[in-house]
């Protein structure tokens, strides 16, 4: 008699970064201009946040358009975005200290977690013992003696959370500004095996 059993095993991966994505703009008739003093900010934002592990983004220069009514108003609008990643724990001082070095907008934090792997390992053990356990108990109702397991397949259970981002805040500089708490959630991983 071949019996087939599902082991599964789950646990939490606590995230340990966060990523912001910082934009700076600027605005000149001439495009060169525009480009230039958006390029110069962004370099100084940048200075700004040698603590984070930072990345600057290619300057776009286009039209500029009146918000109201929708029309070009005959200046060159720059914008540059810089990607900034920083511990849980200094999330809402850097996304401080990038609003106080000059950007207009913030948005994120986007959670960032550690490698799977080692919990997944893991988890992948705990299911092959829960599956054991219920093939025993499964073989002793059935009066039977239970053997070593002939297969053992992998089913890893996809958590549907897993690229779940938060967007917390989305400021415009010059206001009044604050450490902001980041509040975060653990990832749920599941192992499954059948065996």
């Amino acid at each position: 008699m071949t019996l087939t059993v599902l082991g599964e095993a789950s646990g939490e991966l606590e995230p340990d970064r966060v990523l912001w994505t910082l934009t700076v703009h600027a605005v000149d008739r001439d495009a060169r201009n525009a480009f230039g003093r958006c390029a110069d900010r962004l370099a100084a934002l940048t200075a700004a946040l040698d603590t984070a592990d930072v990345a600057t983004g290619a300057v776009e220069v286009g039209e500029e358009y009146d918000d109201r009514s929708g029309k070009m108003t005959g200046r060159r609008a720059a914008s540059g975005s810089v990607s900034a990643i920083a511990p849980i724990a200094d999330a809402g001082a850097l996304a401080t200290a990038a609003l106080q070095a000059g950007a207009d907008e913030l948005a994120g934090p986007a959670l960032l977690y550690p490698e799977a792997g080692p919990l997944m390992e893991t988890l992948l053990a705990e299911a092959v013992v829960a599956a054991r356990r219920a093939a025993e108990r499964t073989a002793e109702a059935a009066e039977r003696r239970l053997g070593r397991a002939l297969t053992i397949e992998d089913r890893r259970v996809p958590d549907p959370d897993l690229r779940q981002r938060f967007t917390l805040a989305s400021r415009r500089a010059g206001r009044h500004h604050e450490d902001m708490p980041v509040l975060t959630r653990p990832q749920r991983l599941t192992a499954a095996v059948v065996a």
